[in-house]
């Protein structure tokens, strides 16, 4: 199976943003402290819930925040709360692509 580097996700379209099965499983993430990717995605599901494009900071930068505590060994429900917040991203990306 090939694994894409984060420059080549970056050029992949956000509707094409899935997490991969290894991701879901939590079998290939980076050694990170649970309390730290824990916080990370607090901050995120905070950010998320109220940003619009005409922030000072774009929409792809919080795209690499969610693929980067993505990649991190995650637990199911960690997972599921990564999806969501990328879920959420995407109807952004696409509500302001327009």
């Amino acid at each position: 199976m090939h694994t894409t580097t984060l420059r080549e996700r970056q050029s992949i379209p956000a509707a094409h943003f899935v997490l991969t099965d290894d991701a879901l499983r939590g079998t290939t993430g980076k050694a990170m402290n649970h309390e730290q990717i824990e916080k990370d995605i607090e901050h995120l599901e905070h950010v998320i819930s109220r940003i619009s494009a005409a922030d000072g900071i774009p929409l792809s930068y919080w795209r690499s925040r969610i693929e980067s505590v993505s990649l991190a060994a995650l637990v199911p429900s960690q997972i599921r709360r990564v999806q969501r917040l990328s879920d959420a991203l995407h109807a952004l990306e696409v509500r302001y692509k327009r």
